[in-house]
């Protein structure tokens, strides 16, 4: 099988969070120097930027 002309192509079934490259890079680095899953800093991000004051969530 020759598959020198295959191109990605996005996972229909896939429900994470869709993003750029770019970002993904920049996730992915940021992960490692935390030591953390990128998914994990996503889920950071999403929770300061939606943080309600006076919340205890």
């Amino acid at each position: 099988m020759d598959f020198s002309h295959a191109q990605p192509q996005a996972n229909p079934h896939y429900t994470g969070p869709h993003f750029s490259e770019h970002v993904w890079a920049q996730l992915n680095a940021r992960a490692l120097r935390e030591g953390k899953h990128p998914y994990g800093i996503v889920e950071e991000i999403v929770s300061e930027y939606f943080a309600v004051p006076g919340s205890t969530l």
